[in-house]
């Protein structure tokens, strides 16, 4: 799996995330469902402001998807 996509754009960053849940929130473009464990989850960077505490959150959280620990929690 791929925990992320970059699509460099002239004003600004588009950026997939896979998470093992359905986030809803304002900064999310779309959310697509693929299966009861992966939803991608696009965002928009236009400024360094957004790339705050809660991207760092969901991009780590993108990172244990990939490396499937969602499926393998440790007790």
């Amino acid at each position: 799996m791929i925990f992320a996509d970059v699509y460099l754009r002239s004003r600004w960053v588009d950026l997939d995330l896979v998470l093992a849940r359905r986030a809803e929130g304002p900064r999310f473009l779309k959310v697509e469902t693929f299966s009861p464990r992966n939803h991608l989850h696009r965002l928009r960077i236009r400024t360094s402001g957004d790339l705050d505490e809660e991207l760092q959150r969901w991009m780590c959280e993108a990172y244990a998807v990939d490396a499937q620990r969602h499926l393998h929690p440790r007790g």
